[in-house]
């Protein structure tokens, strides 16, 4: 039996409220969260991979299983982003399970698409995540540059 609805972490370009509801109608925004020993990097679009000690701050939306399908199209499911389930630790500090896509060809680094950064910035303000961690969205994104963080 499927579930009526999921817990969707996001940390990229669907941290943008408008957009996530365009790709995504009927989606429920819920809190922010962060993934813990990850590290967000740019390979043109954002990704994530394991990192003991840092973490990636993004937002949980509940999705239905048609909203799930949505963004597995969005995200050109399974060729370009594979999906997992995480641990993420929303404002309440409880674990919650979530779905995340990762990418599924992880050689290298890139820059991001233009304009893609802004897109995530202004997520990430619209959410109120702190801007301590924007710079290190920015930091990533400048290290693609140059293949490495």
């Amino acid at each position: 039996m499927k579930p009526d609805s999921i817990t969707y972490f996001a940390y990229g370009a669907n941290l943008d409220r408008h957009g996530m509801q365009l790709r995504c109608p009927g989606c429920r925004p819920l809190s922010r969260a962060v993934l813990p020993d990850h590290r967000l990097v740019f390979r043109g679009a954002a990704d994530i991979e394991a990192c003991t000690g840092e973490s990636v701050h993004g937002a949980l939306y509940r999705v239905t299983p048609d909203g799930l399908a949505a963004l597995d199209r969005f995200e050109s499911y399974p060729r370009f982003y594979t999906r997992k389930t995480v641990s993420v630790l929303p404002e309440s500090r409880e674990p919650v399970a979530a779905v995340v896509y990762q990418m599924a060809k992880r050689k290298g680094q890139g820059p991001p698409w233009d304009g893609y950064l802004d897109i995530i910035i202004g997520g990430c303000r619209d959410w109120g995540i702190p801007e301590a961690y924007i710079r290190t969205v920015i930091k990533a994104a400048a290290a693609s540059y140059f293949g490495g963080q």
